[in-house]
């Protein structure tokens, strides 16, 4: 529904394994100045929130995830 579409391709966090043993972010910022999203899985807790202020090219983010995961953060560029 909408909430995973949110949270999956615009906040940009996608599990890539079972239970989110690994993960990844591509944030797509789509005009939006900051977004934020989480869920719960049985690993733990999986956050992220980003920003655009005022200046595309100032882009700040904040990922969370439980110990003992991995993953792969791609900041989205100009091309």
């Amino acid at each position: 529904g909408p909430t995973f579409a949110l949270t999956a391709y615009v906040v940009g966090i996608q599990l890539t394994s079972a239970l989110g043993a690994t993960w990844s972010v591509i944030p797509v910022l789509s005009r939006l100045p900051d977004v934020g999203g989480d869920f719960e899985m049985p690993l733990g807790w999986f956050g992220v929130e980003w920003s655009v202020n005022n200046d595309p090219d100032k882009f700040s983010i904040v990922v969370e995830t439980p110990d003992g995961t991995n993953g792969t953060v791609i900041i989205p560029g100009s091309g």
